[in-house]
């Protein structure tokens, strides 16, 4: 039995990921991948959900992202987004039945009109519904474009917890952006264009936002850029610890020379001992984050996480307490 989706209740920090159907690679072409990015994108404008890092990979997608609070929208803001979103006659068409209605004036076409506001305001500000849609519309243009059938993701999307403004906010987004290099597929992070700080290199302002949001727990040095500070970080957490450029479990890394290239003379090699971490559990935990707010989670969700537990958080960090992951009811530590 799967265990039962937890939420936040204000500003909840998600890592979402979509494994597709049987681990094929149907995202493998360029202009998947382009798609994907492109829907994304116009989901996160219309539905105020705010993105902090993505990856997409050929068989599976990550997306970080931030469920922003509730908020009122005046109809020309919904229109605007509408007409971002689905084009300018969708958008005229629904601004067109608002303004019919609000000249009517009666109760009854007030009341259609809060119903047709509610059609759209209910799709946004929430996370299921975001990936819900996007998820389903870029099936629907896969299918066509491969000429296939059926269900394109394995289930539903997985969705794990994580602390906002943390440690643990970072090690998330740096293992999105790590995930072609732990793959062997590419040699360096600036030169995925489907990543999110790939995307910020090139002057995306969303990516760019979101990679800020995902180092706010580190005070950037005046006068540094963050996203050079992120890649510092990002090569450390990277590095090869095994010979053949590798990781304790075989996966590729950085190799020394790369490292001391990013960093140079700023003496951050000490970061090291800090940023090593089994990076499974970025993906296994239901919950990522500092003990206090693992605690604040797991006391306000105990049936989805089990009572009969011995430990509330399993620590990930050497020699560090600053990032722990808590799973299911059906897992142990």
């Amino acid at each position: 039995m799967r265990t039962p989706r937890i939420k936040v209740e204000e500003n909840g920090v998600y890592h979402c990921i979509s494994k597709v159907i049987d681990s094929q690679y149907l995202l493998k072409a360029k202009e998947a991948k382009d798609m994907f990015t492109t829907m994304l994108y116009a989901q996160v404008k219309f539905t105020s959900m705010k993105l902090i890092n993505l990856q997409i990979m050929d068989n599976h997608v990550h997306i970080l992202a931030r469920e922003r609070p509730k908020q009122k929208l005046s109809d020309e803001e919904l229109i605007t987004r509408i007409r971002d979103f689905r084009g300018d006659k969708a958008a005229n068409l629904v601004k067109c039945q608002l303004d019919t209605l609000a000249k009517q004036g009666d109760k009854a076409s007030l009341k259609q009109a809060k119903k047709l506001r509610k059609k759209y305001l209910k799709r946004m500000f929430n996370l299921s519904r975001f990936m819900q849609e996007l998820l389903g519309n870029f099936s629907r243009w896969l299918n066509k474009f491969l000429g296939r059938k059926g269900p394109v993701w394995q289930d539903r999307f997985k969705s794990i917890i994580v602390e906002p403004g943390s440690h643990a906010l970072f090690c998330v987004s740096a293992y999105t952006d790590l995930n072609k290099i732990r793959a062997g597929m590419i040699s360096d992070p600036k030169d995925d264009k489907w990543s999110g700080y790939g995307r910020a290199l090139k002057g995306c302002d969303i990516a760019i936002l979101g990679i800020m949001e995902a180092m706010d727990f580190w005070p950037t040095p005046a006068g540094k850029n963050v996203l050079e500070e992120y890649r510092k970080m990002m090569f450390v957490a990277g590095a090869a610890t095994h010979e053949g450029n590798r990781d304790g479990k075989g996966r590729h890394g950085f190799d020394k020379e790369a490292l001391e290239k990013v960093l140079k003379n700023d003496g951050r090699l000490s970061l090291k001992d800090r940023l090593l971490l089994d990076w499974k559990s970025l993906v296994g935990a239901g919950v990522l984050g500092g003990i206090d707010f693992i605690t604040m989670i797991y006391e306000a969700n105990p049936k989805k996480l089990g009572t009969q537990r011995v430990h509330v958080g399993r620590q990930l960090l050497k020699g560090v307490d600053s990032l722990m992951a808590l799973r299911g009811k059906t897992e142990s530590f």
